[in-house]
């Protein structure tokens, strides 16, 4: 029994001095302090974060910058100079989420002209790209709408529009481990007696 009590002893010590520490190659946050940066255009990148690298939950974090602004995770496609992307949720602790590249598409044009409003704006809702709308202008699609939008401006019209953002992960295991805005139901009882 007395050897059985200085084992536990030596190995609750052996964890507390030497706590556990990621393999080399492993990252051990959630986002760690360089991207992997993949460079689709001139002035398109996805920065690639690593969780959990080189073990089975390996999960690949995307996020699109264009023209040195990074895109809200709101849209469910963004289309740049016919470049598409696509934004996906990962289902498991492991997997790719973010901004991924989508198969090239153009966005549809309309015969109505831009108005000078909305070019000072910077931004329009609508489905379809107005005759003279900046060429670098980008759509984005959600939901129920669509935007266009300067790149600088992107950022302005998604809080205008009070966007929702779009979860990374969307396996449910974020709720079970830190429930947000819970609060106890509380029943009434009226006549009790």
């Amino acid at each position: 029994m007395k050897n059985m009590l200085k084992l536990l002893v030596l190995f609750f010590t052996v964890f507390l001095v030497f706590p556990a520490v990621p393999a080399p190659g492993q990252t051990s946050g959630e986002n760690p302090e360089e991207p992997e940066i993949i460079t689709v255009s001139e002035d398109v990148r996805i920065l690639r974060y690593y969780s959990a690298r080189g073990t089975r939950s390996e999960a690949r974090h995307h996020y699109l910058e264009i023209e040195g602004e990074r895109i809200p995770d709101v849209f469910s496609k963004v289309v740049y100079k016919g470049l598409s992307f696509t934004f996906g949720s990962r289902k498991y602790h492991w997997g790719d989420d973010g901004y991924l590249r989508g198969s090239d598409a153009e966005v549809t044009g309309s015969p109505s002209p831009i108005s000078a409003e909305q070019l000072e704006r910077g931004w329009y809702e609508g489905g379809g790209i107005l005759q003279g709308t900046p060429e670098n202008w980008i759509y984005g699609e959600w939901k129920g709408g669509a935007l266009l939008a300067a790149p600088e401006k992107l950022g302005w019209a998604v809080e205008t529009l009070d966007l929702p953002v779009i979860p990374r992960d969307a396996s449910g295991i974020g709720l079970i481990l830190a429930p947000e805005n819970t609060k106890p139901v509380v029943e009434t009882r009226r006549n009790c007696r």
